[in-house]
């Protein structure tokens, strides 16, 4: 679900450059991102408040690329549909705490989150074509971190 999901916002969403924007992708589904004060411990929030407006939260004081990634992975609760009805909040903690209520649905997130700052067919021009083949180099050009490009390449089939 999440895999047609992301395809279907990265054809209406995306104009083609990299980095992806995830905080300008949100803003166009009417979804406000908000920094959070990081004196709460959270790296990131999905939440969609009394009036029905939905928000990204994101802790400003970590690095830019796991903001990055924390914006795609709070927009993905939104967009798959986590957050409607019961209006459930999501919380990713920075120091931590990894438990989840239901780890299937945190699976879906980072899934959605790792397809859509990484996109399979913006990877493959990057290698097969521009040559771009370190994981440093495509972390940088993607903006994000080594250890998200080693796992994005690794599940695309990629050996490293």
């Amino acid at each position: 679900m999440e895999t047609r999901t992301v395809q279907a916002v990265l054809a209406s969403q995306w104009d083609g450059l990299l980095p992806i924007n995830p905080s300008a992708i949100a803003q166009r589904y009417g979804i406000e991102v908000i920094p959070l004060n990081p004196a709460e411990g959270l790296s990131g929030v999905a939440d969609v408040r009394d009036d029905g407006t939905k928000i990204i939260g994101y802790n400003p004081n970590e690095p830019r690329y796991r903001i990055r990634f924390t914006i795609a992975h709070e927009l993905a609760h939104h967009l798959l549909g986590h957050t409607q009805g019961n209006k459930a909040c999501f919380r990713d903690f920075t120091e931590g705490n990894h438990y989840y209520e239901n780890p299937a649905i945190e699976t879906a997130a980072n899934k959605f989150a790792a397809e859509l700052l990484m996109p399979e067919k913006a990877i493959t021009v990057a290698i097969e074509r521009q040559g771009v083949t370190k994981i440093a180099e495509l972390a940088n050009v993607f903006d994000v971190s080594e250890s998200a490009m080693y796992w994005r390449l690794r599940n695309l089939g990629y050996a490293v």
